[in-house]
């Protein structure tokens, strides 16, 4: 049930899973993958007025960690960042079955960004890719890929 706050809107919900910073350095939020309900508790969740004091750090599962320095100039530095390049965080994955390329999950990243430019560089939420880093240019058979998969 949500509740208005002043000119924000909170909901129980999101108060209980911030509250659990209280008493652990890592929570962690599973997904039902593409859906549309996960997604909006999510950016709910980062937009809440409190997640930024809590929160330094997010890991998505669904990024390739061979791009976090374009991750951090995105999130940290607030640099301009092309489209294509972007994108290659979550589409040069190990999973290869297109279930990253929902836009649910460039809204998410695209609302932490806009978070980001409301709070001065040393709040800032750094997003980590944690997705390991293959480099699909030197995979050229099936065996190619198996460091990346274990």
């Amino acid at each position: 049930m949500a509740r208005r706050v002043g000119a924000q809107v909170s909901n129980d919900a999101h108060d209980k899973v911030l509250k659990l910073f209280d008493h652990a350095q890592l929570v962690f939020l599973g997904e039902r993958h593409l859906s549309k309900q996960n997604s909006d508790f999510q950016i709910a969740l980062v937009n809440h007025p409190g997640f930024a004091d809590r929160v330094d750090d997010i890991v998505i599962e669904f990024g390739n960690s061979r791009y976090q320095p374009i991750m951090d100039a995105y999130f940290l530095n607030l640099e301009d960042v092309s489209d294509k390049e972007f994108s290659q965080v979550w589409r040069n994955t190990t999973i290869t079955t297109g279930v990253w390329d929902s836009p649910i999950y460039e809204a998410f990243l695209r609302e932490v960004r806009e978070i980001n430019r409301s709070l001065t560089t040393g709040r800032r939420v750094r997003v980590i890719a944690g997705g390991p880093p293959i480099d699909w240019s030197h995979v050229e058979v099936f065996e190619d890929k198996l460091p990346y998969t274990r």
